[in-house]
């Protein structure tokens, strides 16, 4: 199989884990979603740990399905905002600080939407931004880590993945499937925490089960908004 990629935001950009051949291949950073995308032109699927495909309202379905799946754990799936604060997020780079450019993003989903802006999903918006500019590449997947850990740990509630014993399960239920993260991974372990090199190689293997044909979807089949087919794959 062609290798695939599976890619996690981090302060600075992305951090993508490549498999090939069913195994762990390695690490890298990239500044933006297109860098990745041009660094693996053969590449079938790269899936990233972020919200694609967004609503005027901001609801989906697939943030509801994950919720549903997620239990215990269905806290870790934000609330995707609305589409226009991607034009707001972007507007506001260099021109305003941070609170004043999230209070205008607050108020402006309280109107679309009826319902706030978490301010993590206003910390997401530049970085859905950057993956909305490559999305209709067929290449580009979402993903989402704690669903891809729900199908690999079955009925089994894992610990937080901030916790020593929380990641630790995680990159077991990883080396079971064939990728192994070694103890030392490079210039990467800089770049972002640890738990973001995990997801990383989560999304990975959604990766490899897209391109293999294998993947579910939540929702299936997937939500159609504005002309696309929206779902968290695993």
């Amino acid at each position: 199989m062609a290798e695939v990629v599976g890619l996690d935001g981090c302060p600075d950009g992305w951090i993508a884990a490549v498999v090939a051949d069913g195994r762990l291949a390695g690490f890298e950073f990239h500044q933006s979603a297109r860098d990745a995308l041009d660094a693996h032109p053969d590449a079938p699927v790269l899936a990233f740990d972020i919200p694609i495909g967004l609503a005027a309202d901001g609801r989906r379905r697939a943030d509801t399905a994950a919720r549903g799946l997620l239990r215990g754990r269905a806290s870790s799936v934000f609330n995707a905002p609305p589409r226009l604060v991607l034009d707001i997020a972007s507007a506001a780079v260099g021109l305003k600080s941070r609170a004043e450019a999230y209070a205008e993003a607050n108020e402006a989903t309280r109107r679309v939407s009826g319902r706030g802006l978490s301010s993590q999903s206003f910390a997401l918006a530049l970085k859905i931004a950057d993956v909305d500019r490559v999305a209709e590449d067929a290449r580009v997947y979402e993903a989402h880590p704690e669903v891809t850990f729900a199908e690999l740990a079955g009925s089994r509630l894992l610990p937080r993945k901030k916790t020593w014993d929380g990641l630790m399960q995680r990159r077991a239920l990883l080396s079971a499937q064939g990728l192994a993260i070694p103890d030392v991974v490079g210039e990467v372990s800089g770049k972002a925490a640890a738990d973001d090199i995990v997801d990383a190689v989560a999304c990975a293997w959604t990766a490899a089960r897209i391109a293999a044909g294998t993947a579910r979807s939540l929702p299936y089949p997937p939500e159609l908004i504005d002309g696309r087919a929206v779902a968290i794959w695993y």
